[in-house]
């Protein structure tokens, strides 16, 4: 009957509804991709093996990459299929995950392990989709989830790792020797070896902070730099009272160049991260009171965390600076509280400290840093901003580093860098 043509034509249009609806959805499971995929290098591939319940580890080094695929690929993988592959490079190295082909059934997904994230692109039915991802921990895991009995012939892929040359005959974020800063205390002599003073090189003025990550760059923030001219600046190492920069042993270096991020925004601070590159350091002879502070090896969001900052900023909101390098301990917490207050936290902030423990004027570009399970420390998180210092209710706000990380390692790679401590 026509009424019954009609209700037919109806559920279809409903189902193709449905459908779409679903789609997109699923569409949206992953985030942004973080690059596009690029033609590799022709190095010969390591073996990571078959798609497994329990993987086995593969280690990539720097230039190297791993290709991998689905079981059977381009045959279909089987129903309810669930394995996944392992993969970990050095620090200082970053992995990219390249996936070429994906051909995915309604409710399968590749799954990506990042730290404390897994991110998954899933879809109603993918064929011969791509997509491309950076990751930031050094281990990671990539797998194949396959919930319901549909199949397909699933995804072939290309692991890599990229990032800056890294020698073994020193180690990063390693305390030698024994606050914007407020609440701090003095730190011992060149302490914290990569605490670096950026000044105006016509009267040796400590205007920011900054922290050396390879043997020519420092890692500081946007606000920092923006307008500034490379010749007008220039960077001290190894100094402790800055009052006295010539009997503090204070090693200084020209800058070069400045790279700020393209996409820092000085109305609202976001992206506020910029590298400076300088004159060579010696960070490798055992002599050298100079090393480098030890990048993000793992993504996490660090809350509840205690983290530490050091600077040479005033001690109290509009007061005066400090002549000596200060220290203090500063807890993370969630961006979600922390934009309760600010109502202008992106996922590239970081925000630390309570009512008077806090970064404050002059410690702007500061390192802030938490220490690593294997005991050496990296660097989270740039002073950025904040309303006041050590205000009640107003934590500090710190660019984050692990957001960012991608655009560090691909300006620095001609640079070298050391190790964490084995």
């Amino acid at each position: 009957s026509v009424v019954q043509r009609y209700q037919a034509r109806t559920m279809q249009w409903k189902s193709v509804i449905i459908i779409s609806l679903l789609f997109m959805v699923a569409e949206g499971c992953m985030g942004p991709h973080q690059r596009i995929p690029q033609n590799s290098n022709d190095a010969d591939p390591l073996d990571a093996g078959e798609c497994l319940i329990s993987p086995v580890t593969t280690h990539i080094e720097l230039g190297k990459f791993v290709n991998f695929h689905t079981n059977d690929y381009p045959e279909s993988y089987s129903m309810f299929e669930q394995c996944s592959w392992k993969f970990s490079t050095s620090s200082g190295s970053q992995l990219s995950l390249t996936c070429m082909s994906v051909h995915m059934s309604w409710f399968a997904s590749i799954y990506i392990t990042d730290g404390e994230k897994t991110i998954r692109h899933s879809c109603l039915w993918c064929t011969g989709e791509n997509f491309a991802y950076d990751l930031v921990s050094t281990v990671v895991e990539v797998g194949l989830d396959n919930r319901f009995i549909f199949t397909n012939s699933g995804f072939t892929c290309r692991m890599e790792a990229n990032g800056i040359n890294a020698k073994d005959d020193c180690s990063c974020g390693v305390v030698s020797g024994g606050k914007r800063i407020v609440g701090g205390k003095e730190t011992s002599p060149n302490k914290y070896p990569w605490v670096v003073s950026l000044v105006m090189a016509s009267i040796k003025y400590n205007f920011c902070g900054g922290a050396l990550i390879t043997d020519s760059y420092v890692l500081t923030a946007a606000h920092c730099t923006a307008n500034q001219k490379a010749g007008s600046l220039a960077i001290y190492l190894g100094m402790h009272n800055i009052a006295d920069m010539r009997r503090s042993g204070g090693i200084k270096r020209r800058v070069k160049r400045i790279i700020q991020h393209p996409k820092y925004n000085e109305t609202d601070n976001d992206y506020d991260i910029a590298l400076v590159e300088i004159d060579r350091v010696d960070i490798f002879s055992a002599g050298s009171r100079m090393r480098p502070i030890c990048l993000p090896s793992t993504n996490r969001d660090y809350e509840g965390t205690m983290g530490t900052v050091a600077g040479w900023g005033t001690v109290s909101d509009g007061g005066q600076s400090s002549e000596v390098l200060l220290e203090v301990e500063v807890p993370i917490i969630s961006n979600y509280k922390c934009n309760s207050v600010y109502n202008m936290i992106t996922d590239r902030m970081l925000c630390a400290g309570r009512k008077n423990t806090d970064s404050c004027q002059g410690d702007s570009g500061g390192a802030l840093w938490v220490k690593a399970p294997g005991g050496h420390r990296e660097v989270v998180g740039i002073v950025s901003f904040g309303y006041g210092c050590g205000k009640e209710g107003f934590s500090g706000v710190y660019a984050r580093v692990t957001e960012l990380l991608s655009w560090i390692i691909s300006n620095t790679k001609r640079s070298t860098t050391c190790l964490p401590p084995k």
